[in-house]
């Protein structure tokens, strides 16, 4: 019933819930709490302790905020632009003004330290680390770089390691974060062609691989603290579907001068992929909170950010 009824309400919103919605890229924002939630799993798994909910609250509600942040502060850098090549675009456009947009950006920088503050200190800590990495994206780094393709990736990464953090166990955590990184700073190289046609040369399998291989780390630290293999049968029907997902994209991405609107949608699929990656991770876990929460995510957020990116730009 709900899958019905969401085109018909994203129909009938107003422009203006419309343009945050986009300014905001919200199929993106469903995969980025994962991100911070697996962290916490994982590292309350290699430290051994038991956690309750509070630093999974915590801490994804932090990244996604910070995750607006850098949304928001991408859009207010790029408007100039977005007015002479992307008009429709919600700032470019007039739809939400800027004086709007920068109490919106101070609001998401201030809810997401005070989160990831709640969430201990080291948390915090990494937090600021992610925004110095944000802001280097956004104002310092060449946009479609390869530094600037690895800086989104370790933003991803560190927001796994905010997660870990909240738990103080975070080196081992570093392994399934590199995974993350790696993952995401291939996605961010295949958007960097998404204006143009281009020729892959045998890269387009890359993103796939590293999510393969951030989940293959999963398992060997769910092996290495002795989790029941019914968990990992279990991670593997959660992640199944992201990983055939971003297999079917990568070999559209095989042929010759792939189409800017191919390019576009195989972006959009590898990053809903994402969350059936954070599900696996957290049903790692072996614990009843964390194989919840993934099980949630994989049954809930991966269809409905297919859903929303049908409607919303996510690239």
């Amino acid at each position: 019933m709900l899958w019905n009824l969401l085109p018909r309400w994203l129909g009938s919103m107003s422009p203006r819930v419309r343009a945050w919605l986009q300014l905001l890229r919200v199929p993106n924002l469903l995969t980025v709490p994962g991100d911070a939630m697996s962290g916490v799993a994982l590292g309350a798994l290699c430290g051994g302790i038991a956690t309750g909910p509070a630093p999974f609250f915590f801490t994804a509600a932090g990244v996604v905020f910070l995750y607006a942040f850098g949304l928001i502060l991408n859009d207010l850098h790029d408007v100039d632009e977005d007015r002479r090549l992307r008009p429709h675009r919600p700032l470019a456009s007039g739809t939400i003004s800027k004086d709007r947009a920068r109490v919106s950006l101070a609001a998401s920088l201030i809810v997401g330290l005070v989160c990831a503050l709640l969430a201990g200190p080291f948390a915090a800590v990494m937090a600021g680390v992610l925004v110095l990495l944000i802001i280097t994206y956004t104002n310092i780094l060449p946009r479609g770089s390869l530094m600037a393709s690895i800086c989104m990736g370790l933003c991803r990464g560190g927001s796994m390691l905010i997660g870990a953090a909240a738990t103080v166990t975070f080196w081992p955590v570093a392994l399934p974060a590199l995974g993350l990184t790696g993952a995401v700073a291939s996605i961010t190289r295949v958007a960097a062609h998404e204006t143009h046609r281009h020729t892959f040369e045998k890269r387009e399998f890359l993103p796939l691989a590293w999510m393969a291989t951030t989940f293959l780390v999963g398992i060997v630290l769910a092996s290495v603290s002795n989790v029941q293999g019914i968990f990992v049968v279990l991670a593997l029907l959660c992640v199944t579907p992201g990983l055939i997902s971003a297999w079917r994209a990568s070999r559209m991405l095989g042929r010759h001068r792939v189409a800017p609107q191919a390019i576009q949608a195989v972006v959009g699929t590898h990053i809903r992929a994402l969350i059936p990656l954070q599900a696996g991770l957290l049903v790692l876990a072996g614990k009843p909170l964390p194989v919840g929460l993934g099980i949630f995510l994989a049954v809930v957020f991966f269809p409905l950010s297919w859903m929303l990116g049908k409607q919303f730009y996510a690239s």
